[in-house]
């Protein structure tokens, strides 16, 4: 257990840095390799191609997110599964808060979208921390 006042801080908000920096970097690597692919498979259904290049990210962050923003030692045959549920839950929550922001509470769309994606990632931190990541 942490002793100084320091070490206490550091312990609470480098875990919240890291899955910050670890899924923003993700967040914003991710259209440029969209473009990309796209491009490549110009032929095929956009959703398709975004789904997929979506989903290669998914693997290099739950490694990510694992080893430096929660040091779990979580088993990856638990881990993993619950990692790649919570991938959904956090797309559905996206949805919804998405769609409460701006059809109900009427928020411009670009507010909207910011609120989606805060409430998402404090949802998703949730999960990792106290579910996917325990040991």
């Amino acid at each position: 257990m942490p002793s100084t006042l320091k070490q206490k801080i550091i312990a609470i908000f480098r875990p919240l840095w890291a899955f910050g920096a670890i899924g923003g970097g993700a967040a914003i690597i991710y259209p440029f390799v969209n473009v990309v692919a796209l491009s490549y498979l110009e032929y095929w259904p956009k959703p398709i191609v975004s789904v997929i290049t979506y989903s290669l990210f998914i693997f290099p962050v739950y490694w990510l997110q694992r080893k430096f923003a929660f040091n779990s030692k979580a088993a990856h045959k638990t881990a993993l599964p619950r990692y790649l549920l919570t991938q959904i839950i956090a797309l559905v929550l996206n949805f919804v808060f998405a769609a409460l922001a701006v059809n109900i509470w009427q928020l411009p769309h670009l507010y909207g979208s910011f609120l989606a994606i805060i409430l998402t990632s404090i949802a998703s931190f949730v999960f990792l921390k106290f579910w996917v990541f325990r040991e």
